[in-house]
């Protein structure tokens, strides 16, 4: 029991620090990227996803490293997941959503056809390096042209007001970059060694633990974000920010955990990419009607969420 406890320990802490050490990160290397001259609007378009993008990222890195790719790839699926249903969800919850943005109409497609690409390339069982460039090369592409349909839209205030945009001292900024880059490698050391335990300790599946335990707790950032802005009323960048996390969780994550290592698919995981692509259809059919997530429908979504991570565990 004690074990347990102890490891349970490093687990959670290894997800306060690697959470704290992202939103460190994020914030000294905005400030930093003012002094070089980047664009504010760049800056805020790129570091707002990829800032709740960051521990998915190191954790399904440090996973891949340790040779538990299926832990990795069952994280990326866990999170878009935990994304939609539950951020999504209690968002709605917070307070019903309506989504007017034109932007966040052009970003379903590219997310349906990240999914799709995803499983694509899953299905001979094995996600190869030549696999994982592509999907960085369509990462690249897909900024670009979301820093161009910002700058176009009503969104780029929205962008700027963020908050994640702000100048500070230098050597302030200097050391939340250094401090933030550590706390993110212990956190996700942490992280996934707690995890190893589990899955040694309770006979748990690679998969199974990266599509529950590790994709919610990567997971917190995304709630965070989508949740403070629906409670604000700024309905599009809480859906927004779930949208633009799913691709990067595709394009980004799993681009380069395959070309780090080609990642292992099992069947199991397989399986649950189409729960993946069920959420996404949910979410696109959501935005493209125009129709409201009530409070109603956001409890049910959180349910079915928990349902879903209850049957993971189903023997």
């Amino acid at each position: 029991m004690i074990p347990v406890l102890l490891w349970t320990l490093l687990f959670v802490t290894g997800v306060i620090i690697l959470v704290k050490g992202a939103d460190l990160l994020v914030s000294g290397g905005a400030s930093l990227a003012i002094k070089f001259g980047v664009p504010t609007l760049i800056i805020g378009m790129t570091l707002i996803s990829f800032g709740t993008t960051l521990p998915e990222m190191a954790s399904s890195i440090n996973a891949t490293l340790k040779g538990h790719s299926e832990m990795a790839v069952g994280n990326i699926i866990g999170s878009i997941i935990a994304n939609t249903l539950l951020a999504l969800g209690v968002s709605a919850m917070i307070r019903p959503i309506k989504v007017k943005s034109s932007v966040i109409r052009k970003e379903i497609p590219i997310m349906l056809g990240a999914m799709l690409l995803m499983i694509i390339f899953s299905a001979g069982g094995v996600i190869q390096r030549w696999q994982g460039a592509i999907l960085l090369i369509l990462l690249i592409l897909f900024t670009v042209y979301m820093v161009r349909e910002t700058g176009r839209s009503d969104e780029r205030n929205q962008v700027l007001e963020s908050g994640i945009v702000k100048d500070g001292s230098e050597k302030l900024d200097v050391l939340k970059v250094v401090f933030g880059i550590v706390c993110v490698i212990i956190g996700a050391e942490f992280m996934i060694s707690g995890a190893v335990f589990y899955m040694g300790h309770f006979g748990l599946s690679e998969g199974v633990i990266g599509l529950s335990i590790i994709a919610l707790a990567t997971s917190l950032p995304e709630l965070a974000t989508s949740s403070m802005a629906s409670r604000r009323g700024e309905f599009d960048i809480s859906v927004g920010n779930i949208l633009g996390a799913n691709i990067l969780n595709i394009l980004l994550v799993v681009g380069i955990c395959a070309l780090i290592l080609p990642l292992k698919v099992s069947w199991e995981i397989f399986i649950d990419m189409f729960m993946m692509m069920a959420v996404g259809l949910f979410i696109a059919f959501v935005v493209y009607t125009g129709s409201r997530i009530s409070r109603l429908e956001g409890f049910i979504m959180v349910v079915v969420y928990v349902g879903y991570i209850a049957y993971l565990y189903i023997p």
